[in-house]
């Protein structure tokens, strides 16, 4: 009987032992100190007859929240030397992230009602949803997007 129990204890120390041991390494902080990656945001440049949709490359810190990064990343709009080579952004200035959520291939974006206020003009409309859309599609997780206000109050109102 005291041999079982021996053998009971040791199997406890362990199991205790791989369980520290696989919480250790598989607890990685979400912003990894120091690492990099690399993103694409997407804005608009204007053509003679239409809206291109352009990638930019974006060094960030290294995330597991990866599309609410690039979003943030695409909310500052286009840098000085992106603007020189004339890249804008049709999202109003003023627009607020406030979470991404992803879930059976569809990311939730929710926005202050900053983001859909005054809006109009088709090219425009389509712009915004490009620049979004592309931005969040580069992740394998994210399939297409649907677009909130303050917290899924409302759905966002892009129409021209």
């Amino acid at each position: 009987m005291i041999k079982y129990i021996i053998w009971l204890l040791i199997g406890v120390v362990l199991g205790a032992g791989v369980y520290w041991l696989y919480q250790r390494y598989n607890s990685a902080p979400v912003n990894s100190p120091g690492e990099q990656m690399t993103i694409s945001v997407y804005f608009a440049k204007s053509e003679p007859t239409d809206i291109a949709i352009v990638s930019v490359k974006r060094t960030i810190p290294k995330t597991v929240a990866v599309a609410t990064a690039a979003m943030q990343e695409l909310l500052k709009g286009p840098t000085d030397a992106e603007k020189a080579q004339g890249l804008s952004t049709a999202i109003n200035s003023g627009t607020i992230l406030n979470y991404v959520r992803i879930e059976n291939g569809v990311a939730t974006v929710d926005f202050n009602d900053r983001f859909d206020f005054q809006m109009g003009g088709s090219a425009r409309v389509m712009a915004i949803n490009q620049q979004i859309l592309k931005t969040l599609t580069q992740f394998p997780t994210i399939k297409t997007i649907k677009l909130t206000i303050n917290q899924g109050e409302r759905p966002a109102n892009l129409e021209p």
